[in-house]
């Protein structure tokens, strides 16, 4: 939930964890305070996690390009609102009978993207 509002990953332990533990002191009491106390929300816990379910995600996209019968790559480059060249690459694939577009990769140019 941190990253998805995409605030600072050291929220959840700084402000998050003890409004947690401060609820389920007062509902459940000491014992259920001692529990909760054990969750982990530091900074690399958060970042471990974030890393793991763009893994995750990526694997189900390769995944189910190999099972395709047909797929399709397309690359294009943009220029981002901080003025960064961006280069983008979307698969579309047959899943499930309907044709689906995924983004594939996305990194940014070290150089300008100019006609020339």
């Amino acid at each position: 939930m941190v990253a998805q509002q995409k605030k600072p990953h050291t929220l959840g332990e700084t402000l998050i964890k003890p409004s947690i533990l401060k609820a389920v002191e007062i509902v459940l009491g000491e014992e259920g305070k001692r529990k909760i106390a054990q969750l982990s929300l530091s900074d690399n816990t958060v970042k471990r996690r974030i890393d793991e379910l763009a893994l995750d995600i990526k694997n189900q996209l390769i995944h189910k390009l190999k099972y395709s019968v047909f797929f399709a790559i397309q690359c294009d480059e943009s220029t981002d609102v901080a003025n960064c060249c961006q280069l983008l690459v979307y698969c579309r694939f047959i899943n499930e009978q309907s044709i689906a577009e995924e983004l594939l990769f996305s990194q940014a140019l070290n150089s300008t993207s100019k006609g020339s």
